[in-house]
């Protein structure tokens, strides 16, 4: 049913956000498709074959649950970036082509500063929406989290060369993460009309 669930395994707590609220239930083996345990997701991942027919009502603001699930991912996807420009700055400064680290060429530099400045821009809009607790400034987090997780994991990948494509080096362990979070609660396109709404109705 759509996009795979992160976390989700026998057992977990599934939280489902729609019209009729906040409900929940817990996962049992029918319930699930294709479930993945070891994973390059560093964390179990699985697709949501069905769900119950009875589901556990909370008297919580589905909204509220929303906003505060943005920020979460907007977080998380700050500090997945961080780590990914940290280890992507570690491998072109000591890996040398023509006798000079890469990281010494011009065009290299360029494409690096500027995804440090969407990794930093990332980190201070998820403090700032952390911060207001504002329905805009959450979706607005987690709209630019993902914006910047499709620019930025294309370049890691790519400075690293044939070593970008390989499990050899633990870049991945970032960037994979970051391709769940680029689909989750909708993408890109569901984060910009929810920001939209919160700030024009």
């Amino acid at each position: 049913m759509g996009a795979p669930l992160r976390f989700l395994r026998p057992g977990a707590t599934v939280i489902v956000i729609g019209p009729s609220g906040v409900r929940s239930f817990t996962a049992e083996e029918e319930h699930i498709a294709a479930a993945q345990e070891d994973t390059l997701y560093a964390y179990p991942v699985a697709f949501l074959q069905t769900t119950p027919q009875t589901l556990t009502t909370h008297t919580v603001d589905a909204a509220e649950v929303l906003r505060l699930w943005r920020v979460a991912m907007a977080a998380e996807a700050a500090g997945l970036l961080g780590a990914a420009l940290a280890s992507t700055v570690t491998y072109v400064s000591e890996r040398k082509q023509f006798g000079r680290p890469l990281a010494t060429f011009q065009g290299m530099r360029h494409r690096l500063a500027e995804d440090q400045v969407l990794t930093n821009s990332v980190y201070w809009l998820a403090l700032r929406a952390a911060g207001t607790a504002q329905q805009g400034d959450a979706a607005l987090a987690l709209l630019h989290a993902q914006e910047a997780a499709r620019r930025v994991c294309y370049d890691y990948h790519q400075f690293l060369g044939g070593m970008g494509m390989t499990l050899e080096h633990p870049l991945h362990l970032w960037t994979y993460r970051l391709k769940l979070l680029t689909a989750e609660l909708g993408g890109r396109g569901e984060q910009g009309l929810a920001a939209a709404d919160a700030l024009w109705g």
